[in-house]
């Protein structure tokens, strides 16, 4: 779980927990700070840290998440419609998540998503096939959404 700080609708920072987001706006508000109305806090789910951390039990700063978070960074987004697709992501990742809370099938899915997605992802990245990596996210996301949220 992440939670995006935006200050005037724009993102400006990422935390792994609300307190340090909390903390954070603090930090830029309050007496000689900008108006807390500038800032608001959005919980956002992803499944492939799910995946990594709470399946896994990896950290959240282990090299999977980390190799794919600078593939989505350095490649992803500098793509013709890719910011588009991260956004997109982010819009249905919380659902995904969600539906996996109480899904009979959850460890099986998890499982998939280590071993069908994010591990031949991460190969991917690391021999240079960075379209092959965003082909497969994509199939396998469209597939995953079908499958757990629908």
């Amino acid at each position: 779980m992440e939670f995006v700080v935006y200050r005037k609708g724009r993102e400006v920072a990422v935390f792994q927990r609300r307190s340090d987001a909390e903390r954070y706006v603090r930090s830029k508000t309050g007496f000689f700070g900008e108006p807390d109305a500038y800032y608001q806090i959005e919980q956002r789910g992803c499944y492939l840290t799910e995946a990594a951390v709470t399946y896994k039990g990896l950290a959240d700063d282990c090299d999977e998440l980390m190799t794919l978070r600078k593939f989505r960074d350095s490649y992803l987004a500098l793509q013709d419609g890719g910011q588009e697709e991260i956004e997109s992501y982010y819009k249905m990742a919380p659902q995904i998540v969600a539906k996996l809370e109480e899904h009979p099938n959850r460890e099986e899915i998890l499982e998939s998503i280590w071993s069908e997605l994010v591990l031949p992802c991460v190969s991917l990245i690391k021999v240079g096939e960075n379209q092959a990596c965003h082909q497969l996210y994509k199939t396998y996301t469209l597939e995953l959404s079908q499958k757990v949220v629908q």
